[in-house]
């Protein structure tokens, strides 16, 4: 009676009647499991043999019946024998009738056997087989991705037999309904118009958790295609619309593990549309350095780097604009000339650098370079390389019809080689050198007051749109130094190496006389002026600082440097009526020579001592 009321209840579940619920399972019987090698299971095997694994997974096991002892037994009341039981059975197996129909299935039969003789082999063998047969079904709607009737089975395939295998089929339901979960999802959200990117993660997130629960899904691949379409084309609007961060993550959003030419060839698109804006940002961040606009310079910098332009390009965009507010277009010893038109160039240009120096000095409360001053020059300017020749101001009279204020009074002073003084004569100007007679072109232009430096700083202006003036005192000084501290730019004492046209113990006047107060074992070779730039540059380029001829400054005459300016600005009152002069001439004293030395002169005056050398800014207006 026990054995029929177990095999009743595999009955109920086998044939649907019974709810497949966990309860079911905490009352399935122990395994009901036999040998493989049977005729039976031979005949199943051969009728599903696509289906079946190389190890079905319902091997070998010693089959335990002690839940029969637990229970009852009794003689069933049927009708047939065992053996016609058994044929019956093999017949509804070899059919395919495994549970079902109502009492013409093998299950029934097979358990009819084994309510008359538990211990029947042959029967106990039929079961397997049925498990066998089963398990394949079950795995066909797998493969079929039929979950409901996969789940409807399992429970069923359980009772007859319960291995590590059978339960990994159970796992393996459970993992594709969930991928089914994952799939449905990724699906509605491509069928939504636009593609958020938030969209986009999760759809990817959706594929990627398919691709661990079920790596075969038959939709997948079409899944994943759709997914990178649609990818493609929101990343190519994006990076139409200059969102080209979000273009770039849509296109990583779509890579898996085997590369794609669809995204590769829509990357390689992005980045041309990418480069493409950025040549068009480029141009105008040139022109805005060119109107010195450089809050929209550095505006553009910024869009550049939210487009992930390249951290290389975007430092040297910034260094650009950070350089250009000190140097414009130009770079630090950078040589240049201007062009005047018709071929002809401004003078030759040295950029200098921006930094500090002190000017002046503290050891003479009696001096006029005191007190010394710390000036901070924050912008760089470009000094001429040499003194105003006579050809370069022969270029602007001719130009203008200029007349300078030596034509005008009439006269200018001239070395005297009789007494070795300046004395004056009549009908001198810039044309004249030193001693009076027709000068070379190459000389520098002498016989100029500070009204005529003015005129042709002014023409050089309006010939190039360019803004040159002449140097502020500590523009003056500053290059002078170039970095040293001491008396002289080359150091203290006469100088080792011949690098000016100085006042030298050596040299020797057309009649033979020498200097009286002059630097110690020096000679340059020249008694009076010397052609322009003969001489070494000092370390900031420039030449003839401390020789040659003294130059005119901006700067209108202090008798001391109290409340002088610390920014390197010339230090101008209205009507002033005297200009500074700074730097020494081929006949002064080597005090004169000294770096902070500064004297006085009238506006108007003019000799054969005094000569032009101009600044020019390099950025001319700045928006603040």
């Amino acid at each position: 009676m026990g054995g029929i009321l177990i095999f009743t209840m595999i009955f109920f579940v086998l044939s649907g009647q019974r709810d497949n619920s966990s309860d079911t399972r905490t009352q399935t019987p122990p395994a009901i499991q036999s040998a493989t090698d049977s005729d039976t299971t031979a005949q199943t095997e051969a009728e599903f043999p696509s289906q079946v694994p190389a190890s079905d997974g319902l091997g070998e096991q010693t089959v335990d019946l002690s839940w029969r002892d637990k229970v009852e037994l009794a003689t069933p009341d049927l009708t047939g024998s065992v053996d016609e039981l058994l044929l019956l059975g093999d017949k509804a197996l070899e059919d395919g009738r495994l549970y079902e129909p109502d009492d013409n299935h093998a299950l029934q039969y097979y358990s009819d056997v084994l309510s008359i003789d538990p211990s029947n082999e042959q029967a106990l063998e039929g079961i397997h087989a049925l498990a066998v047969a089963l398990a394949r079904t079950l795995m066909a709607h797998l493969d079929q991705r039929e979950i409901s009737d996969a789940a409807q089975l399992y429970p069923r395939l359980r009772l007859l037999e319960d291995t590590a295998e059978i339960r990994a089929l159970g796992d393996r339901i459970e993992s594709i309904k969930q991928a089914q979960q994952q799939m449905e999802q990724a699906n509605g959200l491509l069928q939504s118009l636009e593609l958020s990117l938030d969209q986009a993660r999760r759809v990817r997130n959706n594929l990627i958790a398919v691709t661990r629960l079920d790596p075969d899904h038959p939709g997948l691949d079409k899944t994943r295609r759709q997914f990178q379409q649609r990818l493609v084309r929101t990343a190519i609007a994006l990076a139409e619309s200059d969102e080209f961060v979000s273009s770039q993550l849509m296109l990583h959003l779509g890579k898996f593990d085997q590369p794609s030419e669809l995204l590769q060839q829509a990357n390689q698109r992005r980045l041309a549309i990418r480069s493409s804006r950025s040549e068009q940002l480029y141009l105008q961040f040139e022109d805005s350095l060119k109107r010195l606009d450089y809050a929209q310079a550095s505006g553009l910098i910024a869009q550049m780097e939210s487009w992930e332009t390249g951290a290389d390009r975007i430092n040297q965009l910034r260094e650009r604009v950070a350089h250009h507010r000190l140097y414009g277009d130009y770079s630090v010893g950078q040589r240049f000339s201007d062009p005047l038109g018709s071929e002809m160039f401004g003078p030759e240009m040295a950029v200098i650098p921006v930094g500090e120096f002190t000017m002046g000095n503290s050891k003479n409360r009696r001096s006029p370079a005191y007190p010394a001053h710390v000036v901070r020059f924050s912008v760089g300017f470009a000094m001429a390389i040499h003194e105003t020749s006579v050809f370069e101001f022969q270029r602007f009279v001719e130009a203008t019809a200029y007349v300078t204020d030596a034509e005008k009074l009439g006269f200018s002073y001239i070395y005297d080689y009789r007494n070795g003084a300046l004395t004056r004569k009549n009908r001198i100007n810039w044309r004249y050198g030193y001693e009076g007679t027709r000068a070379e072109p190459e000389d520098p232009v002498i016989h100029v007051s500070w009204n005529d430096a003015r005129a042709y700083i002014n023409w050089l202006n309006q010939r190039t749109s360019q803004r040159y003036r002449l140097p502020s005192e500590a523009e003056f000084e500053y290059v002078l130094r170039a970095g040293s501290t001491t008396s002289y730019w080359w150091g203290e004492g006469s100088p080792k190496l011949l690098i000016e046209n100085l006042t030298g113990e050596g040299d020797l006047s057309p009649r033979k006389r020498s200097w009286t107060q002059a630097f110690d074992d020096y000679e340059d070779g020249y008694w009076g002026v010397a052609p322009v730039g003969t001489f070494m540059a000092n370390p900031m380029g420039v030449k003839d600082m401390a020789g040659n001829v003294e130059e005119w400054v901006e700067d209108c005459w202090h008798d001391s440097y109290v409340r002088a300016p610390s920014d390197g600005s010339a230090w101008v009152n209205r009507g002033c009526e005297q200009r500074v002069i700074r730097g020494s001439y081929w006949g002064g004293s080597p005090e004169k020579s000294q770096s902070d030395f500064r004297a006085p002169l009238r506006m108007n005056a003019r000799g054969a001592t005094v000569g032009i050398r101009v600044v020019r800014e390099l950025i001319r207006d700045r928006l603040l």
